[in-house]
């Protein structure tokens, strides 16, 4: 089921990225560049967890596959035509995109059409994801499965991260996919929270003055954090300069206040 305030906040989330890729109006190491991309991306990873979960009756193989065919099959189009657009010289090159295309990641101009590689990267993190939400079923209870959740959560991050610091690029952003699980697992307690929020018995009004309560404790850290930390940029495994806490944080903040607004 379809929810307005949700896609307004992807709508939001386009235009941010837009703005992010429009490097000739502003500065690659400028304000403007560090608060768009504090939330240009974390927004998407956030929804996607929200819509995330586990359907009665489908396999593994049918997830991956029907993910594979919303996410790789326009990313595979998409690199095709962009090779033809960039028109290689020789076949050295012809050879170079082809390749760049197959590893699937954003860098060294592997492709010619760079944003693209957030569709694979995308894709194996919904895989990681679905993982998670396997070991969360192990739970009896709902504390037990969040539990397991987060615990997978944080192996996966810290996983991801020991192969970022080896400065190790694998296919497909697989490491960078495991560095962004922490997104989706606040997506899917999101839903989670939302559900619980629509069967308690606390007023609407009362409901929604608590959440614009929040709004100025998350604005203060976001601002904060986007101020120490400077450029971040996920592509580039980059996390800005105080590391990965820093980058999380502001990209929660920040998110929360993109949704806020988009819910208001």
């Amino acid at each position: 089921m379809r929810k307005t305030y949700i896609d307004i906040a992807k709508g939001i989330g386009i235009l941010l990225v837009i703005l992010g890729h429009m490097n000739r109006f502003f500065s690659y190491e400028g304000r403007l560049n560090q608060i768009v991309y504090s939330v240009q991306l974390p927004v998407f990873l956030i929804i996607g967890g929200y819509w995330m979960r586990l359907k009665a009756g489908e396999s593994p193989l049918a997830f991956a596959a029907g993910k594979f065919y919303r996410l790789m099959q326009p990313y595979f189009l998409f690199a095709f035509f962009s090779i033809i657009y960039a028109w290689p010289k020789d076949a050295g090159e012809f050879g170079y995109y082809v390749a760049g295309a197959l590893w699937g990641i954003g860098i060294c101009d592997y492709l010619p059409n760079l944003p693209i590689w957030f569709l694979t990267m995308f894709f194996v993190a919904n895989l990681w994801f679905y993982l998670v939400l396997l070991a969360g079923k192990l739970g009896r209870k709902w504390r037990q499965s969040a539990a397991l959740e987060s615990l997978g959560t944080v192996l996966l991050i810290y996983a991801g991260w020991r192969i970022k610091l080896r400065e190790v690029r694998l296919p497909w952003g697989f490491e960078l996919a495991m560095i962004m699980q922490g997104f989706f697992l606040a997506g899917h307690f999101w839903r989670l929270a939302e559900e619980q929020l629509k069967r308690s018995p606390v007023p609407e009004k009362k409901k929604k003055a608590a959440l614009l309560t929040l709004a100025l404790p998350a604005f203060f850290i976001w601002l904060v954090c986007v101020r120490w930390n400077g450029r971040v940029d996920i592509n580039a495994a980059w996390f800005g300069n105080k590391g990965l806490w820093s980058f999380y944080l502001a990209a929660l903040c920040g998110s929360y206040l993109v949704i806020l607004l988009s819910a208001v």
